[in-house]
Formats: structure tokens, sequence, C-alpha cells
């Protein structure tokens, strides 16, 4: 070994032992892996914190929205309708009929399993094209897992209709 090399040995050393009796420098395997456990544990709860804060944020109050004039709609005439939820941005289908010239919205939300049911206008049907569940024009399953396991109509809406303009609570 060359005196430069003995020099940096031992001024590596001193540097090591100085760290160590600070607490820093090098560390043991089992340290070093309880160290990472603790990151990792810390970073699960960061996600799981920012996961609570957004779906906290994707649950917004529910408003009255306007969704069109009543003279927008037929009677026997389902015509479809995108409503944001809350205000929030993301857009569900509503299915807006006048049944004896008074208005009723259903949602487009399958009982099942929450899908998005879309009008077939030459069957006059509702289908969810999850697993193929069938309502008729009221809103009720006939077919599919919405009607075997008894899950219920489509939602209806709660509405109000003001000066000509008709609006869902949503």
């Amino acid at each position: 070994m060359t005196l430069l090399q003995v020099a940096r040995y031992n001024n590596h050393m001193n540097i090591t032992a100085n760290n160590n009796e600070a607490g820093v420098g090098t560390i043991s395997r089992r340290q070093f892996m309880r160290r990472c456990g603790q990151v990792a544990v810390a970073s699960g709860l960061l996600v799981a914190a920012a996961n609570v804060l957004v779906a906290c944020g994707e649950d917004p109050k529910p408003i009255w929205q306007p969704i069109g004039k009543l003279t927008d709609f037929a009677v026997g005439k389902v015509t479809t309708v995108k409503l944001k939820l809350g205000g929030s941005g993301r857009e569900i289908p509503v299915f807006v009929q006048l049944v004896s010239q008074q208005p009723q919205v259903l949602g487009g939300v399958c009982t099942h399993a929450g899908a998005l049911v879309g009008w077939d206008e030459s069957k006059q049907q509702f289908v969810c094209p999850q697993h193929g569940s069938v309502f008729n024009k009221s809103g009720h399953p006939l077919t599919g897992p919405a009607a075997e396991g008894n899950t219920g109509d489509l939602p209806t809406l709660q509405l109000k209709v003001e000066n000509g303009i008709i609006s869902v609570f949503s």
C-alpha cells in the first residue's frame, strides 16, 4: 500500500467513525431494511390519505340542474340528456319522457352493477351493456341480472318545472 493509499484509508476510517458516532454514515443491513419498511409504510399512508381526499372531492353536493324546456320533449318519446352529477363534471345519461303531458326523468345507471344504460329506440327498451339487463320504457327490469336479482327499477329523479323549464335534483 502506498503512503497516499494509507492516508486515504485512514481519512475514510476517520470519517466513517465520526459519522457513526454522530448516528450517520454506514448502517447495518437490518437498519437499512427497517428504514426501507418505514419509508414504505409512510408512503402507503400518504397514498391512502391522498385517495381519501380525492374521494371526498368526488362526491359533490346535489344541485338543481335545468335539462331543457318542457316543449323540447314529445309525449311518448324518450330523449337522452347528459347530466353533470352535482356540478362535478362527471356526466351520466338521463332519460326524459312526457307521460300524459307530465315529465318523467329516469336515471341512466343500471340497478344491478351501476353501469350506464342506453336507450334502444327500435326495441323501446333500456339496455345495460355490462351484463345485458333490459328495462322497459318505465324503467322496470325485464331480463338479465337486474330482473333476476330483483334490484329494482331505474331510478326516477326528483324534478320540478318552473317557467316551462324542467330541472332535476342531482
